[in-house]
């Protein structure tokens, strides 16, 4: 059971940090201007690029794309967090039985 719990946080963190990623691309859409300092070019999807005046551009962003991403990560969170719920309520069941 304590397994299941592990399994379900790290499905949280997981589903937390897609919409936390989807959320940055959706914000960032359309910005551009100098490289932050000390940061090296990205290569994650989606990520600030290295324009050729030196700054930076965001790429293009389909806010339909992003709207399902945020839509899954959440279903995916509240899928974890029932998980989560069910392990912890049947830890609770089974110390009740030995107590």
């Amino acid at each position: 059971m304590i397994g299941a719990m592990r399994t379900s946080l790290a499905g949280m963190t997981a589903a937390s940090s897609r919409f936390e990623a989807s959320a940055g691309r959706v914000a960032a859409a359309g910005v551009s201007g100098p490289m932050p300092a000390g940061t090296d070019a990205p290569t994650a999807p989606g990520a600030l690029q290295p324009a050729p005046s030196g700054g930076v551009a965001m790429p293009e962003v389909s806010f339909a794309a992003e709207a399902v991403e945020q839509m899954t990560a959440k279903a995916a969170y509240q899928a974890s967090v029932a998980t989560f719920r069910a392990a912890n309520e049947m830890t609770r069941d089974v110390l009740d039985l030995l107590a």
